[in-house]
């Protein structure tokens, strides 16, 4: 049995926390998980007072948070201070640790002061970054500075041990579940199912075997998290839990449980007949899925999940404004499949 959840915010645009009304629509469609990311502002800053205010409201109402960590959780080339200016697809090697470089150093240390900032407010589960696959089989020292359409592409071995060092400062801050990912399944053109597919199971296994060569015994995940958007059936979501498993195991791993972090997307209102067969496929290898509606081209009504409204420059917790709450109500309700 999987259990359904969705993608929301810590805080809204204009950095105000979230509020009661929308915790309690979350809750009357039976979701009681969500998933969050923790984003700095332009200047590289987080605002953690206002994310722990949203962590107290959400732990409220029974609702437990899983923080997701990305790119854009830290972005030190932001700062005035060049001497500052790391990037996330460095070289590795930094200090004489195969597993750093120093954008994983400093972002392991600001997802430590994070843990440490909301773990007494109930958060205490942590995905660490996202889609980083989208470019293949990146080299260390590629892509750097980040540009691109997929600045956050990551070389698979930049990846693993991004995701193996930045568990440690996670605990460290008081963290007790830590997810590695979120992978995407979308993108290429590939089907996903080849052993050596550079977006895939080939990712995957080349990032592990990397850890595996630096003496890591085994993985501190509880589960390695996936992007599934669009349409799935489950035959295709098996045949992609398999050749993720077996890359798992081919690089001396045991293969970890699924999330799955985003589906949905904006199939989900323009082709909502296909969305039922696609969270019971995704439902098939993965133990919670996180529904995201993307914003319908910035619409002026709403902007997807978050019911954005720029008339009203705030959230409008309300189903008339938003196209994505009767897709909810058919196929979330009672939360699991």
């Amino acid at each position: 049995m999987s259990t359904h959840g969705l993608n929301t915010f810590l805080a809204d645009p204009s950095g105000t926390a979230v509020g009661p009304e929308w915790c309690d629509l979350i809750t009357s469609l039976g979701i009681t998980q969500v998933r969050c990311t923790i984003d700095a502002d332009a200047n590289n800053q987080l605002n953690l007072p206002v994310y722990a205010q949203s962590a107290d409201v959400y732990r409220a109402h029974g609702i437990e948070v899983l923080a997701v960590l990305t790119m854009g959780t830290d972005m030190p080339w932001k700062s005035t201070n060049i001497d500052r200016h790391f990037y996330p697809n460095e070289d590795l090697g930094y200090q004489g640790n195969p597993r750093a470089n120093r954008y994983i150093r400093d972002f392991g240390l600001r997802a430590q002061g994070i843990a440490h900032a909301l773990v007494p407010h109930g958060i205490t589960r942590f995905a660490l970054y996202n889609e980083s696959n989208e470019y293949g089989l990146l080299k260390p020292g590629q892509n750097v500075p980040p540009t691109g359409q997929k600045p956050a592409s990551l070389a698979p071995e930049v990846w693993a041990s991004l995701c193996y060092e930045c568990a440690g400062y996670l605990r460290a801050g008081g963290a007790t579940d830590i997810q590695a990912g979120s992978l995407s399944w979308v993108g290429n053109g590939v089907t996903g199912t080849d052993a050596h597919n550079p977006y895939g199971a080939g990712y995957i296994f080349a990032g592990l075997s990397y850890l595996r060569g630096t003496g890591v015994a085994s993985l501190p995940w509880s589960h390695l998290a996936v992007n599934a958007e669009l349409t799935w059936t489950t035959p295709e979501t098996q045949a992609r839990r398999a050749a993720s498993d077996a890359a798992v195991k081919a690089a001396g791993y045991q293969p970890l449980p699924f999330t799955i972090g985003e589906w949905g997307s904006t199939n989900a209102v323009l082709e909502p007949a296909k969305a039922p067969i696609t969270a019971a496929a995704l439902a098939a290898v993965g133990d919670v899925l996180y529904f995201e509606q993307a914003p319908l081209q910035g619409t002026p009504t709403g902007y997807g999940l978050h019911g954005w409204s720029v008339a009203a420059n705030t959230f409008v917790p309300t189903a008339t404004r938003t196209a994505w709450w009767p897709v909810y109500q058919t196929i979330l309700k009672g939360a699991t499949v």
